[in-house]
Protein backbone atom coordinates (compact mmCIF):
# COMPACT_ATOMS: atom_id res chain seq x y z
CA UNK A 1 0.00 0.00 0.00
CA UNK A 2 1.08 3.07 -0.86
CA UNK A 3 -0.23 6.39 1.52
CA UNK A 4 0.71 5.65 5.29
CA UNK A 5 -3.03 6.45 7.16
CA UNK A 6 -3.18 7.73 10.55
CA UNK A 7 -5.93 6.71 13.14
CA UNK A 8 -6.06 9.61 15.52
CA UNK A 9 -6.49 8.36 19.09
CA UNK A 10 -8.16 9.93 22.39
CA UNK A 11 -7.11 8.48 25.84
CA UNK A 12 -9.41 7.99 28.22
CA UNK A 13 -9.35 6.37 31.89
CA UNK A 14 -9.78 2.25 31.79
CA UNK A 15 -12.52 1.11 34.38
CA UNK A 16 -10.45 -2.26 34.64
CA UNK A 17 -7.31 -1.11 36.20
CA UNK A 18 -5.84 1.58 38.22
CA UNK A 19 -3.53 4.22 36.28
CA UNK A 20 -4.01 2.93 32.95
CA UNK A 21 -5.24 4.70 29.73
CA UNK A 22 -7.54 3.19 27.19
CA UNK A 23 -7.31 4.37 23.71
CA UNK A 24 -10.34 5.16 21.53
CA UNK A 25 -10.49 5.84 17.57
CA UNK A 26 -11.53 9.80 17.08
CA UNK A 27 -12.76 8.37 13.91
CA UNK A 28 -15.51 5.46 15.34
CA UNK A 29 -18.51 8.11 15.09
CA UNK A 30 -18.05 8.07 11.12
CA UNK A 31 -19.72 5.22 10.30
CA UNK A 32 -20.10 4.28 5.90
CA UNK A 33 -22.75 2.10 4.92
CA UNK A 34 -22.89 -0.12 1.62
CA UNK A 35 -24.34 2.65 -0.52
CA UNK A 36 -20.84 4.88 1.05
CA UNK A 37 -18.55 2.10 -0.12
CA UNK A 38 -20.64 2.08 -3.52
CA UNK A 39 -20.33 5.89 -3.78
CA UNK A 40 -16.63 5.60 -3.31
CA UNK A 41 -16.23 2.62 -6.05
CA UNK A 42 -18.09 4.62 -8.39
CA UNK A 43 -15.85 7.95 -7.86
CA UNK A 44 -12.55 5.67 -8.52
CA UNK A 45 -13.23 5.70 -12.05
CA UNK A 46 -15.29 2.57 -12.41
CA UNK A 47 -17.60 2.54 -15.30
CA UNK A 48 -20.16 0.63 -13.74
CA UNK A 49 -23.54 2.72 -12.72
CA UNK A 50 -23.71 3.58 -9.22
CA UNK A 51 -26.93 1.31 -8.84
CA UNK A 52 -25.42 -1.42 -9.96
CA UNK A 53 -22.50 -1.23 -7.82
CA UNK A 54 -24.95 -1.19 -5.33
CA UNK A 55 -27.01 -3.71 -6.09
CA UNK A 56 -23.73 -5.58 -6.49
CA UNK A 57 -22.57 -5.36 -2.96
CA UNK A 58 -26.16 -5.90 -1.27
CA UNK A 59 -26.18 -8.89 -3.11
CA UNK A 60 -22.60 -10.52 -2.08
CA UNK A 61 -23.59 -9.94 1.78
CA UNK A 62 -27.02 -11.64 0.60
CA UNK A 63 -25.11 -14.51 -0.51
CA UNK A 64 -22.21 -14.59 2.19
CA UNK A 65 -24.74 -14.67 4.81
CA UNK A 66 -27.22 -17.50 2.92
CA UNK A 67 -23.12 -19.66 2.69
CA UNK A 68 -22.66 -18.97 6.54
CA UNK A 69 -26.12 -19.83 7.55
CA UNK A 70 -25.48 -23.66 5.64
CA UNK A 71 -22.39 -23.83 7.93
CA UNK A 72 -19.94 -22.80 5.35
CA UNK A 73 -17.10 -20.65 5.91
CA UNK A 74 -16.42 -17.61 3.46
CA UNK A 75 -13.29 -16.08 2.37
CA UNK A 76 -13.07 -12.41 1.37
CA UNK A 77 -10.18 -9.72 0.13
CA UNK A 78 -11.06 -9.12 3.93
CA UNK A 79 -10.84 -12.25 5.93
CA UNK A 80 -12.38 -14.85 6.46
CA UNK A 81 -16.10 -16.19 8.17
CA UNK A 82 -16.69 -19.11 9.63
CA UNK A 83 -19.77 -20.73 11.54
CA UNK A 84 -19.20 -21.44 15.03
CA UNK A 85 -20.27 -22.44 18.83
CA UNK A 86 -19.98 -21.08 22.30
CA UNK A 87 -20.99 -22.75 25.25
CA UNK A 88 -20.95 -25.96 26.86
CA UNK A 89 -23.87 -29.33 26.93
CA UNK A 90 -24.52 -31.60 29.82
CA UNK A 91 -24.51 -34.39 27.58
CA UNK A 92 -24.67 -36.30 24.10
CA UNK A 93 -28.54 -36.72 24.56
CA UNK A 94 -28.74 -33.14 24.92
CA UNK A 95 -30.52 -30.39 22.52
CA UNK A 96 -29.25 -27.24 21.51
CA UNK A 97 -30.91 -24.13 23.43
CA UNK A 98 -29.98 -20.49 23.78
CA UNK A 99 -29.19 -21.13 27.53
CA UNK A 100 -26.61 -23.58 27.16
CA UNK A 101 -24.84 -22.21 23.88
CA UNK A 102 -24.58 -19.41 21.27
CA UNK A 103 -23.96 -19.35 17.27
CA UNK A 104 -21.71 -17.12 16.58
CA UNK A 105 -19.85 -16.17 13.40
CA UNK A 106 -15.73 -15.82 14.37
CA UNK A 107 -13.47 -13.50 11.99
CA UNK A 108 -9.95 -14.07 10.80
CA UNK A 109 -8.26 -10.88 9.29
CA UNK A 110 -6.57 -11.28 5.68
CA UNK A 111 -3.14 -10.79 4.81
CA UNK A 112 -4.03 -7.61 3.11
CA UNK A 113 -5.80 -6.19 6.39
CA UNK A 114 -3.05 -6.86 8.44
CA UNK A 115 -0.91 -5.15 5.65
CA UNK A 116 -2.73 -2.19 6.09
CA UNK A 117 -2.52 -2.39 10.06
CA UNK A 118 1.39 -2.71 10.09
CA UNK A 119 1.45 0.53 7.90
CA UNK A 120 -1.27 2.81 9.79
CA UNK A 121 0.08 5.48 12.18
CA UNK A 122 -1.25 6.41 14.97
CA UNK A 123 -1.36 9.65 16.41
CA UNK A 124 -2.21 10.05 20.01
CA UNK A 125 -4.48 13.33 20.38
CA UNK A 126 -4.05 13.47 24.29
CA UNK A 127 -6.93 12.73 27.38
CA UNK A 128 -10.66 13.08 26.09
CA UNK A 129 -12.16 15.86 27.74
CA UNK A 130 -9.23 17.18 28.72
CA UNK A 131 -8.78 21.21 28.74
CA UNK A 132 -5.01 20.98 29.42
CA UNK A 133 -2.31 17.79 29.49
CA UNK A 134 0.92 16.90 28.57
CA UNK A 135 1.05 14.01 25.89
CA UNK A 136 4.77 13.83 25.74
CA UNK A 137 8.34 15.18 26.68
CA UNK A 138 11.30 14.65 24.46
CA UNK A 139 15.28 14.70 25.07
CA UNK A 140 16.43 16.74 22.16
CA UNK A 141 19.61 15.52 22.98
CA UNK A 142 19.17 11.91 22.42
CA UNK A 143 15.81 11.95 21.04
CA UNK A 144 14.06 9.67 23.25
CA UNK A 145 10.84 9.77 23.94
CA UNK A 146 10.61 7.42 27.00
CA UNK A 147 10.85 10.10 29.73
CA UNK A 148 14.22 10.33 30.26
CA UNK A 149 16.10 13.68 29.95
CA UNK A 150 19.87 15.17 30.08
CA UNK A 151 20.58 17.56 32.42
CA UNK A 152 22.36 20.91 30.54
CA UNK A 153 20.31 19.79 27.59
CA UNK A 154 17.21 20.90 26.13
CA UNK A 155 14.16 19.52 26.35
CA UNK A 156 10.81 19.61 24.63
CA UNK A 157 7.39 19.06 26.15
CA UNK A 158 3.98 18.35 23.64
CA UNK A 159 0.46 18.55 24.96
CA UNK A 160 -2.61 21.07 24.72
CA UNK A 161 -2.93 24.44 26.28
CA UNK A 162 0.88 24.48 27.99
CA UNK A 163 2.03 27.54 26.78
CA UNK A 164 4.26 29.67 29.61
CA UNK A 165 2.04 32.90 30.45
CA UNK A 166 1.63 34.84 33.31
CA UNK A 167 2.81 36.73 36.12
CA UNK A 168 2.01 34.78 39.48
CA UNK A 169 5.70 33.66 40.72
CA UNK A 170 5.09 29.83 39.99
CA UNK A 171 4.23 30.47 36.44
CA UNK A 172 7.09 28.18 35.13
CA UNK A 173 8.69 24.94 34.87
CA UNK A 174 10.25 22.67 37.21
CA UNK A 175 12.00 19.86 38.64
CA UNK A 176 11.13 18.29 42.03
CA UNK A 177 12.54 15.37 43.37
CA UNK A 178 11.54 12.61 45.42
CA UNK A 179 12.28 14.32 48.88
CA UNK A 180 10.32 17.78 47.25
CA UNK A 181 13.16 20.07 46.60
CA UNK A 182 12.58 21.69 43.29
CA UNK A 183 14.69 23.11 41.18
CA UNK A 184 13.21 25.71 38.61
CA UNK A 185 14.42 25.61 34.70
CA UNK A 186 14.79 29.63 34.63
CA UNK A 187 16.40 29.61 31.37
CA UNK A 188 14.69 31.28 28.07
CA UNK A 189 12.19 29.12 26.59
CA UNK A 190 13.55 28.55 22.90
CA UNK A 191 10.06 27.58 22.20
CA UNK A 192 6.61 28.21 23.74
CA UNK A 193 3.76 27.61 22.16
CA UNK A 194 0.30 26.16 23.13
CA UNK A 195 0.81 23.00 22.19
CA UNK A 196 4.81 22.89 22.41
CA UNK A 197 7.30 24.32 24.47
CA UNK A 198 11.15 23.98 24.97
CA UNK A 199 12.99 24.65 27.22
CA UNK A 200 17.09 24.00 28.68
CA UNK A 201 17.54 21.72 31.73
CA UNK A 202 19.75 23.25 34.57
CA UNK A 203 23.20 21.68 34.60
CA UNK A 204 23.39 21.18 38.15
CA UNK A 205 20.41 19.06 38.53
CA UNK A 206 21.51 15.84 39.35
CA UNK A 207 20.41 12.13 38.36
CA UNK A 208 17.76 10.53 39.34
CA UNK A 209 13.72 10.82 39.32
CA UNK A 210 11.44 13.88 39.05
CA UNK A 211 8.34 15.00 38.58
CA UNK A 212 8.31 17.46 35.57
CA UNK A 213 5.85 20.44 36.22
CA UNK A 214 4.79 23.07 33.99
CA UNK A 215 2.56 26.33 35.49
CA UNK A 216 0.71 28.39 33.48
CA UNK A 217 -1.67 30.84 33.62
CA UNK A 218 -2.50 30.36 29.71
CA UNK A 219 -5.97 30.28 29.12
CA UNK A 220 -6.61 29.60 25.42
CA UNK A 221 -7.95 32.66 24.67
CA UNK A 222 -6.87 36.51 25.43
CA UNK A 223 -7.73 36.40 29.50
CA UNK A 224 -5.38 34.64 31.44
CA UNK A 225 -6.13 32.41 34.24
CA UNK A 226 -6.80 33.94 37.51
CA UNK A 227 -5.10 30.56 39.62
CA UNK A 228 -2.46 29.39 37.90
CA UNK A 229 -3.20 25.36 36.15
CA UNK A 230 -0.37 22.92 37.07
CA UNK A 231 0.36 19.51 34.62
CA UNK A 232 2.78 17.56 35.90
CA UNK A 233 5.04 14.31 34.09
CA UNK A 234 7.38 11.98 35.57
CA UNK A 235 11.12 12.01 34.49
CA UNK A 236 14.15 10.73 35.28
CA UNK A 237 17.38 12.53 34.88
CA UNK A 238 20.24 10.38 33.08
Amino acid sequence: MGTTNVWKLWLKSNSLADNSLIGEISTNAKTLKTEDIARRISKSGCDIKYNTILWVLNQSDTEIINAIAEGKSVQTGLGSFAPAVRGTFANANTTFSEAEGKLRVNYTQSDTVRDMLSETGVEILGVKGARAYISAVQDDYTCAQDGTLSAGRSATVRGRCIKIEGTDPSVGISLTDANGNTTRCSSPLAHNMPSEVRFTLPDSVAKGNYTLSICTQYSGNKSLLKTPRKLDLNVTIV
